[in-house]
């Protein structure tokens, strides 16, 4: 299971990703997607189905698609940076001291 941090800025972005397209009908240019092995569709949410209709669990219903995608890759380096960038600043103001 992804931790929980990882999907609540998965559906953060999934749900900018699919409202720009429902309220334009395009796709925002550095649009995050990836293809549903079974229906070949692209999926920019994984909330939801590839019908745009039904919501789902993306670790149950899209399986490794979701998981290997990189909406989770951009994510968990987004919070590794994050994590990083919060060690660095603490070591430095502990060798400030």
């Amino acid at each position: 299971m992804l931790e929980e941090k990882v999907m609540i800025e998965v559906r953060k972005i999934a749900e900018e990703q699919w409202d720009h397209f429902m309220t334009t009908g395009i796709e925002l240019p550095n649009t995050l997607t990836f293809v549903h092995s079974k229906s070949g569709i692209a999926i920019c949410n994984p909330f939801i189905d590839e019908t745009g209709r039904f919501d789902v669990d993306p670790v149950e219903y899209y399986g490794n698609d979701f998981l290997e995608s990189d909406i989770v890759k951009v994510v968990h380096q987004k919070l590794f940076d994050e994590m990083m960038e919060h060690i660095i600043k603490n070591e430095m103001e502990f060798l400030c001291m």
